[in-house]
């Protein structure tokens, strides 16, 4: 049996009660159970994500309201369009940065 196989057996004393939890010892974080480097990749992606959504609807806002004239009808439909389109995958980003945050153990804002 090695390391990675070794299981630790840990007590934990909330509620009143003694409530047993198993972990892997190697690779996890040890206060979750979980592994870190996933999180971290989430985090990671989130932050990107948001980033990139931001601008392309910054982009849309452009398209669709400020510049009326210098973008055809078709542009401006599509502009709308996208407009929807980058509000929602930025709210998905900021869900998928939520949760590389709580995995990391980190305070969400």
């Amino acid at each position: 049996m090695n390391i990675s196989q070794t299981m630790a057996l840990t007590a934990d004393t909330q509620f009143g009660h003694d409530a047993f939890q198993v972990q892997r010892v190697q690779g996890l974080d040890a206060g979750q159970g979980k592994p870190k480097h996933g999180y971290a990749t989430l985090l990671s992606a989130g932050n990107w994500a948001m980033g990139l959504t931001l601008l392309g609807l910054l982009c849309s806002v452009l398209v669709s309201y400020s510049q009326l004239l210098s973008f055809s009808l078709g542009a401006q439909i599509a502009g709308h369009i996208a407009l929807v389109l980058f509000a929602t995958l930025f709210k998905i980003s900021y869900v998928i940065r939520c949760i590389g945050l709580n995995g990391l153990g980190k305070p969400i804002h």
